[in-house]
């Protein structure tokens, strides 16, 4: 079971560990990573390797890290603006919206074989979701 969720706020990655308690109340907020100058917005989680991933729309990257905070990466370089993001992790690819070109594109989780799935009919595409079981996404 998944004992937290992680999310993005500004320059940082965090991680709310959830636990039950007679009131229902969540504790124990910890910050994962900060890097200074980034805005993190698009975030996914790869429950198999255990990494988080992150579109920073300042620094242009999609980026990853270790859920301790090791393992500190850039995925993929020159991103206008990934502001959606997700995992498959039966596929072992991300899907990607990028509101700047107007895309939505995929890459492997090493960042190798970029491309462009749907570049006409979007305007301003945001979040994004899979569903790796049935071979669908979703914007």
């Amino acid at each position: 079971t998944v004992n937290y969720l992680v999310y993005a706020q500004g320059a940082s990655i965090h991680k709310l560990n959830l636990k039950a308690t007679s009131e229902n109340t969540i504790i124990n907020k910890n910050r994962i990573v900060y890097i200074p100058g980034q805005t993190a917005v698009g975030i996914s989680y790869d429950c198999h390797e255990k990494f988080i991933y992150w579109s920073d729309v300042s620094g242009n990257t999609i980026n990853r890290i270790r859920e301790d905070g090791t393992n500190f990466s850039i995925i993929l370089e020159n991103v206008k603006s990934a502001e959606g993001l997700a995992i498959d992790w039966i596929s072992r690819n991300m899907y990607f919206t990028d509101s700047e070109t107007r895309t939505i594109e995929v890459a492997s989780l090493n960042g190798k074989h970029r491309k462009v799935l749907i570049k006409s009919h979007l305007v301003n595409p945001r979040g994004i979701a899979v569903d790796p079981v049935e071979g669908y996404i979703f914007w």
